[in-house]
């Protein structure tokens, strides 16, 4: 790999001499070769599959009881499993009430399927289903 080195910036000293002025500028050639220069990444810094697959968001459906405190307890522990492991993806839950269905979003948070994916679902196995867009 060769690198070619010049300074942009000339001026005159008090003598009225050129300084600074590029190697080319008086007349020499400013050229450097600096073997095995590519660059090293780590093993551990190496690219995954998994780390260019595009981010995904996960729409979880749940199913309600008739259990309030349980329903919450459920919701917790989903938000904990899918908080306990960073990455790009997003989630929502959808829960059925009364009047309809509640959306909640969690724009703070975000999960990485791939990791999380089996036991998301075993507990949506009883709990609800997953849509993954």
């Amino acid at each position: 790999m060769i690198f070619l080195l010049h300074a942009s910036r000339e001026w005159r000293g008090a003598s009225g001499e050129l300084r600074g002025a590029s190697s080319e500028a008086r007349g020499q050639k400013s050229e450097i070769s600096i073997p095995n220069s590519e660059p090293r990444i780590p093993n551990s810094e190496l690219a995954t599959p998994n780390s260019y697959e595009p981010a995904r968001h996960l729409r979880i459906f749940l199913t309600r009881t008739n259990d309030y405190a349980e329903d919450v307890r459920r919701m917790r522990e989903l938000l904990a499993v899918l908080s306990s492991v960073s990455g790009k993806d997003r989630f929502t839950f959808f829960v059925p009430n009364p009047q309809g269905i509640v959306q909640l979003d969690f724009p703070n948070h975000s999960t990485s399927y791939s990791q999380v994916q089996h036991t998301l679902s075993e507990l949506l196995r009883e709990w609800g289903r997953l849509e993954v867009l």
